[in-house]
């Protein structure tokens, strides 16, 4: 226990944030010390009385999340030496062995929580490294420093790399990959500024992925390409899912079950084929009987830039963390339709001249590549600042859009019901009606499994603290009504199997457990008036936005006691008139904006700074 009370001995109150996901990990996998598990522990040694029913680890103090994990790991050690003692005690072959075999067990899963330790940390001082990379190469004013030889091809593609980081969406879909997880893969990170110090010309790899569902994943990889910047295919393989596939998605991928017969290709392999286009542009197939030494070396893929359309899709199937990145998706946006996000094919259509691939036909990974690759050496080509980043929208998308408002529009002031949702019969008028329309708030992006409460708590506060007073009294102006959605349903090792529903894979009705549901869902909130829904629309924190249709939405929390920290939406179904020039102002405001580059989100000027002593270059001398 020596070496592992040194090693923790090692954190510091700058570490909280890798103790505090190492602690999660140990809730995910029930992990239990000497005083239970982390619910169990916080009610003995929390340093308040509130702080003892606190469950969420951000809430304790760093010194507690040290004491949670010495406490796992000397309790696997008690057992681990429990074992040892068992085993020179048995007699007899037999029991002989089946003691070692459990004792093999019970070291396993203290090295698993061992490495789980290492991994975090591992990935805390790889990820500080890159922000201090990020730091530096922003400092830099100098644009022929940071971004090479003005008209030089190195030039527009490091500029186009800006452009994909400091768009709007880039955190969402970027920064927050898990690839802390043992499952993922990160490769090693170097700026732009630094490729051009160091003279490492940037090459491309334009990839695409195709995926289906799996019983246990609604986005499993089942296929990936990859091509060159000459249009050369370097990768072009299906990947066999580690789980059963129950939904090819036919009329998207064009795969059947016939396609998948043969193929024993698995996503690890895959991932290791990439990496080696990457490190060296093409794949050798040799190159699979390594040394183990070999294969633990750090990638030097410096100066490679993935190409790809809504990229971030792809690297999460492949779950493979890499800088830098050219994202199509992010780069090019419809004045008209600010929030929307173009169509590779509509990119194909109005910058290289031709249709992609014909109406209603199957995606091919392959075709896409090679398009979004076309498409960025387009735009190098032209250069970016004769580049049209803001493109008009095709007029298909125009009149869908105005249809699908319009009809929203009309639901909410009429109080007629949407065509999806079932309403009730009104024996006055002898038509289906929607008792609760106008007064609902949509939340989506929902971890199923959430219970009601859950969901009640997003409103609380508002509920709590909010109150009017009239000539009679106080009384609460907010009440929820009614919650609908199929959000109870569980995913999980706690999911119910005999809860089940119909699904339709490529060829036939299939039945799946309630555990293989996508991840999230969405519900209906009802108020018990209009005002209400309005009232706690408008009291929610958040900041206001738009969605793709120019509907009003929050990002809001489920409390912390319920267990779930992703963000959720709350869409405003209640909008009004004067609701609905606040929105259009916003997207007024987002449609002025100039796309000037680079984009900048620091209006005084950057101290400039040297590159971190704390990172060592290659190639630098000792």
């Amino acid at each position: 226990m020596g070496g592992k009370k040194s090693r923790l001995s090692k954190f510091t109150e700058a570490d909280k944030e890798v103790l505090v996901r190492i602690v999660k990990d140990a809730q995910r996998t029930k992990k239990a010390g000497s005083d239970g598990t982390f619910n169990e522990f916080v009610e003995k040694h929390a340093q308040t009385e509130k702080l003892k029913h606190t469950h969420d680890p951000n809430r304790h103090d760093w010194k507690t999340l040290v004491k949670f994990v010495e406490s796992v790991l000397g309790k696997e050690e008690e057992e681990e030496r429990k074992n040892e003692n068992d085993d020179e005690e048995e007699d007899g072959e037999i029991e002989k062995e089946k003691t070692k075999t459990n004792a093999t067990k019970t070291t396993s899963k203290e090295q698993s929580f061992e490495e789980t330790i290492s991994r975090h940390a591992n990935w805390q001082k790889k990820n500080k490294k890159r922000q201090e990379w990020k730091v530096w190469h922003e400092s830099c004013e100098d644009e022929k420093e940071k971004y090479g030889e003005e008209g030089s091809k190195a030039n527009a593609l490091w500029k186009l790399v800006n452009m994909c980081e400091e768009s709007q969406q880039f955190d969402e879909n970027y920064n927050r990959f898990p690839s802390h997880m043992d499952s993922w893969l990160r490769t090693s990170y170097r700026p732009g500024r630094w490729c051009v110090e160091k003279n490492v010309r940037p090459r491309m790899v334009a990839i695409d992925c195709e995926m289906c569902e799996t019983t246990t994943d609604n986005k499993a990889l089942c296929a990936v390409s990859a091509v060159d910047e000459d249009g050369n295919k370097l990768l072009d393989a299906l990947v066999k899912p580690p789980d059963a596939i129950i939904d090819y998605r036919h009329e998207i991928t064009g795969y059947t079950e016939a396609d998948f017969k043969d193929v024993t290709l698995t996503l690890d392999e895959a991932r290791a084929k990439l990496m080696r286009l990457l490190e060296r542009g093409h794949v050798d197939d040799n190159d699979g009987e390594k040394e183990e030494g070999e294969k633990d070396k750090e990638k030097d893929v410096h100066g490679c830039i993935l190409v790809g359309h809504s990229l971030s899709h792809d690297l999460r199937a492949l779950r493979l963390d890499h800088r830098p990145v050219i994202d199509t998706s992010l780069l090019f946006s419809f004045k008209e339709l600010p929030r929307a996000t173009p169509a590779l094919a509509d990119l194909c259509q109005m910058i290289l001249g031709y249709e992609m691939r014909e109406k209603g036909s199957a995606h091919e990974a392959f075709a896409d590549a090679l398009t979004a690759m076309k498409v960025v050496e387009k735009v190098v080509e032209t250069s970016i600042a004769k580049a049209e980043f803001i493109l008009p929208a095709p007029e298909r998308l125009l009149v869908l859009f105005e249809a699908r408002r319009q009809t929203a529009k009309e639901n909410r002031k009429n109080g007629t019901p949407d065509k999806k949702r079932k309403g009730n019969f009104d024996e006055n008028s002898g038509k289906v009606t929607n008792r609760v329309a106008g007064r609902t708030l949509f939340i989506h992006r929902l971890p199923r499994g959430v219970k009601k409460e859950a969901i009640e708590s997003i409103f609380e506060n508002v509920i709590k603290t909010k109150l009017e007073k009239e000539d009679e009294g106080s009384h609460e102006v907010i009440k929820i009504e009614t919650i609908k959605g199929k959000f109870e349903v569980e995913t999980g090792e706690n999911a119910q199997e005999n809860e089940r529903v119909s699904v339709f894979a490529s060829s036939e009705r299939s039945v799946v457990p309630a555990s293989k549901h996508a991840p999230t869902t969405s519900a209906y909130v009802a108020f018990d008036s209009v005002k209400s829904a309005r009232l706690a629309f408008e009291r929610l924190h958040g900041a206001l936005s738009i969605d793709a249709l120019g509907r009003p939405q929050k990002k809001a929390k489920i409390s912390k006691r319920f267990g779930f920290e992703k963000l959720i939406c709350v869409r405003n179904d209640t909008i009004t008139e004067k609701e609905e020039e606040q929105v259009a102002k916003v997207a007024e405001e987002k449609e002025k904006a100039p796309l000037a580059f680079p984009p900048s989100s620091a209006q005084k000027k950057k101290p400039r700074q040297r590159k971190p002593k704390t990172v060592s270059l290659p190639g630098d001398t000792k």
